[in-house]
């Protein structure tokens, strides 16, 4: 990295000190490279591009993998917790065609092949609910085994913050 800074500093006719560099690098690396550190990074979403030293890597691997699978699993809770939202969301738009379709249905001056249409739309509408209301009870209970699930990663990590 340090070859990137030479090149902006010879601009300036500024010469880098690589010896103070290194020594910052490795003080800043002491500091980062701890479990706690690799727990938030991983807590984060972040990634890790093996910059540890090697007495320091495990420990601080350790703590971010169990960042890491919080993190996950968080995710995969917020992506589950969206589908249902969204589920249910289709169930309010379902039932709004519903009686849309209902209280057209059952105007007396509809065309006969406007009604045959309807009773159809009616047909298919409830075939939708019905498939909406079982996914909604999967997404349901998927959505309940992950929280648990996320509590007890959260409670398990020794670097719970």
């Amino acid at each position: 990295r340090i070859g990137a800074h030479r090149v902006a500093c010879a601009r300036h006719q500024v010469t880098p000190d690589l010896a103070a560099y290194t020594q910052g690098r490795d003080r800043g690396l002491v500091e980062y490279c701890q479990p706690r550190n690799g727990y938030r990074v991983g807590l984060n979403g972040g990634g890790y591009v093996n910059v540890c030293p090697a007495v320091t890597e495990a420990g601080f691997l350790n703590g971010y993998q169990w960042g890491r699978q919080i993190h996950d699993a968080r995710a995969e809770l917020r992506g589950t917790q969206a589908r249902l939202r969204s589920a249910r969301d289709g169930i309010v738009h379902t039932d709004n065609a519903i009686a849309s379709a209902t209280a057209e249905l059952l105007m007396h001056n509809v065309p006969k092949d406007r009604r045959v249409f309807l009773a159809q739309e009616l047909v298919r509408l409830g075939q939708d609910r019905t498939a909406l209301a079982v996914r909604i009870d999967e997404l349901t209970v998927r959505a309940q085994q992950l929280a648990v699930d996320v509590q007890q990663l959260e409670r398990q990590s020794p670097y719970a913050l």
